[in-house]
């Protein structure tokens, strides 16, 4: 789906082994933002989601 969209709208031609090592780079970088956020989240007494696609 990733290389479609980039295929699609910005006509990059990526290989799948390249998205799977920048999802994997990338999910690492944020991984300490992710956790402080969930972490803040519990204390709020109220979270809204919208799951709605």
């Amino acid at each position: 789906m990733q290389q479609e969209l980039l295929r699609e709208l910005g006509a990059i031609e990526v290989g799948v082994g390249t998205l799977v090592a920048t999802n994997a780079r990338m999910a690492e970088a944020v991984k300490g933002s992710v956790d402080r956020l969930r972490e803040w989240m519990k204390g709020q007494l109220m979270v809204h989601v919208d799951e709605s696609p």
